[in-house]
């Protein structure tokens, strides 16, 4: 019997729970990688509108800053 659900989790690529204990466990460990998934597209979100204001700053002045800088180190 234990051979058959074996099989069937490995089929269904997830943990049968046997036992009440196994199944709250099973329960809250989705509860929490659910409110993970959450966390990350929160993340993402922010990531992105930090992306787009730094994206905002003209990169060539970043880069005449730069060159300046190695010049003055130069001392040219």
């Amino acid at each position: 019997m234990i051979g058959k659900v074996d099989k069937i989790a490995e089929t269904l690529d997830t943990p049968i729970p046997v036992t009440p204990i196994e199944k709250e466990f099973y329960e809250k460990l989705k509860i929490q990688f659910e409110e993970l998934k959450q966390l990350e597209m929160q993340l993402e979100n922010l990531m992105s509108r930090l992306g787009q204001k730094m994206e905002l700053e003209d990169p060539t002045i970043k880069s005449k800053k730069e060159l300046e800088a190695l010049l003055k180190e130069l001392e040219l």
